[in-house]
């Protein structure tokens, strides 16, 4: 289990930002939030950072993440004190629009294989590969929407 979680903490730098190479990232030219407005709508708890650097719109659009989705090891009800010979994680990487899912996932596969502490055996399943998007938001269904929505709220949507 420690090599496992010394594993997945190789794919994050000291300051949240994937740590993978080969991942693909673009700057982003979109909309931007404030950290404070961010830390608002996603109803973060007193005192915990962001993860991450730069500016929030790019580390939530335009570059990849990594997480851990779910962890297979002893539970804590059933643990005693030997040896744990297998645990597993199942992890899911948002990839950038415009990306291929095929070489990102290559790159990812590459960083698990070769980070295993202390000689791990490290075995990856690959799972699925899809292509990121990003939707054109200047056409008649959104312009729909933004009216309803500052008919709504009284102001223009952001």
């Amino acid at each position: 289990m420690i090599a496992l979680a010394r594993l997945l903490a190789t794919l994050h730098d000291e300051e949240g930002n994937v740590a993978v190479d080969g991942v693909s990232g673009f700057a982003w030219d979109g909309a931007d939030l404030s950290a404070e407005e961010f830390r608002s709508i996603a109803d973060l708890l007193a005192g915990v950072g962001l993860s991450g650097s730069g500016p929030v719109g790019e580390r939530l659009w335009s570059r990849p993440s990594v997480s851990a989705i779910g962890i297979d090891t002893t539970s804590v009800a059933g643990s005693s004190n030997v040896l744990i010979p297998e645990a597993r994680a199942k992890l899911s990487m948002r990839i950038v629009p415009g990306s291929d899912p095929e070489r990102e996932l290559d790159a990812l596969v590459r960083h698990l294989e070769s980070h295993g502490p202390w000689g791990a055996q490290v075995e990856v399943e690959r799972v699925d590969a899809v292509p990121g998007f990003r939707c054109a938001t200047d056409g008649p269904a959104y312009a729909a929407a933004r009216r309803a929505l500052e008919e709504a709220y009284g102001k223009p949507p952001g």
